[in-house]
């Protein structure tokens, strides 16, 4: 089975996480169809071969024959038939009603493992463009310092001494200026230290989400294997008591000697006679 850890790797992404995980709903849907369809199948079948049963008259003439005996041995195996199917139609339809509330759960657990991922997607996209935008801003401040200390060595190199007031504004904008790129810096610090504080929360909270779904689809695939095994046992019983009821059918049929007369008790050892009239 594929870990979501090297889904992450492979694909690049929690989405792709998420999408695996609910790709393992539509096995689960696509499987209780099935096992639902095959019960009812099943339950057609037995309503058939009970009509069969029903309409299946011996007739009187053929009672105390070999032949009548094979009809009595035809009629017990279709009993057996109908019951045994039966049994096995309900018992499927309970198994698809019991994987269908199975998948109905482990929708509501990956929803709420899906919701809180993207909540923690939100969070980082949110701080991630709080230190671009800080970022942003502290180049701007060292543009705007730049420009301004150039502005004030250009006035002071041009030799303009008349205009003392000029000079001392554009000094006093470069302090500014410099109060204003400190400021900046502090605070594109503290976003990216928050950013990456953020991004250590979110591996961490994504490596244990993506360990839950690996759990949930786990638990998915031992249901499915553990119903199949019911399922197969179920009809492999079936059959084997079918054939079971299919032996006194197999020994009426080696008693029948159309050469010799039909009377069963003229032909049947005390043996035979007992074992197809039990």
């Amino acid at each position: 089975m594929q870990q979501y850890s090297d889904l992450v790797d492979q694909s690049g992404g929690w989405n792709a996480c998420v999408k695996h995980s609910w790709q393992g709903k539509k096995s689960m849907k696509m499987y209780v169809a099935t096992i639902r369809e095959w019960s009812k199948a099943q339950a057609e079948f037995t309503k058939s071969m009970a009509k069969i049963k029903k309409d299946f008259k011996m007739p009187e003439s053929e009672k105390n024959t070999s032949v009548g005996k094979m009809f009595t041995a035809i009629g017990m195996a279709l009993d057996h038939d109908v019951k045994h199917r039966g049994t096995v139609a309900g018992s499927m339809m309970k198994h698809s009603i019991d994987l269908d509330d199975f998948r109905h759960e482990q929708s509501k657990e990956k929803r709420r493992i899906e919701a809180e991922g993207k909540t923690l997607e939100k969070e980082l996209e949110k701080a991630t463009k709080k230190t671009a935008k800080a970022k942003k801003d502290y180049e701007k401040c060292c543009k705007s310092l730049e420009a301004t200390i150039a502005s004030r060595n250009k006035f002071q190199a041009g030799g303009r001494r008349g205009s003392m007031t000029s000079e001392a504004k554009l000094i006093s904008k470069v302090a500014n200026s410099m109060q204003a790129l400190e400021r900046s810096e502090v605070h594109y610090v503290k976003c990216t230290d928050e950013l990456s504080q953020e991004q250590d929360s979110y591996r961490n909270s994504i490596a244990r989400l993506q360990n839950q779904l690996q759990t949930i689809t786990e638990k998915r695939v031992v249901q499915q294997k553990a119903t199949v095994k019911q399922v197969y046992e179920e009809l492999r019983h079936m059959h084997e008591e079918f054939m079971h009821a299919m032996e006194g059918l197999q020994e009426c049929l080696g008693i029948i000697d159309p050469q010799r007369g039909l009377l069963l008790h003229k032909f049947c050892t005390p043996y035979e006679w007992s074992s197809i009239s039990a």
